[in-house]
């Protein structure tokens, strides 16, 4: 018999900050921003004793994270541009932007990186691994027009 499992998800919506993708051809090769929107799929074969899979009051951890994306500009930590601009800012002797490096800044690569973060939380707490929880998958909407779904199997 098949393991059952209980889903649900959390969203987090218009969380303003820019991208680009260096080696696109086209326009996204160029500093760009969006109106990002996050979801993130829990699971677990129990629930706690309020029926439960995750107290959505709980996950803070993931609103804290994602509101240092908040209108930031976010670069490959391969992309040229980045320590280019980040000499700048010391040249200049002031910050001028809120820079996060990421190993893929495409939808996917969020998608991927958002889940590696979120699954190691949800993993160092007790209560929800002792039951089983975790993260699913979690889901980047670009503007939401175009989304990208990160899980493993």
């Amino acid at each position: 018999m098949d393991e059952i499992i209980i889903r649900c998800a959390k969203r987090f919506n218009e969380i303003p900050f820019a991208h680009r993708a260096p080696n696109h051809d086209g326009h996204c090769r160029f500093i760009h921003g969006h109106n990002w929107s996050v979801e993130v799929v829990f699971e677990s074969a129990a629930d706690d004793a309020n029926g439960f899979v995750v107290d959505f009051g709980k996950m803070d951890f993931i609103k804290k994270y994602l509101d240092e994306f908040d209108h930031a500009l976010v670069l490959a930590v391969d992309d040229p541009a980045a320590a280019a601009l980040q000499a700048a800012e010391k040249s200049l002797g002031f910050k001028f932007m809120k820079l996060i490096l990421v190993e893929s800044t495409s939808s996917e690569g969020l998608a991927k990186h958002f889940y590696e973060k979120f699954s190691a939380a949800i993993s160092k707490s007790q209560d929800l691994s002792a039951r089983g929880a975790r993260v699913n998958r979690v889901r980047v909407f670009e503007d939401g027009k175009n989304s990208a779904v990160y899980l493993e199997r």
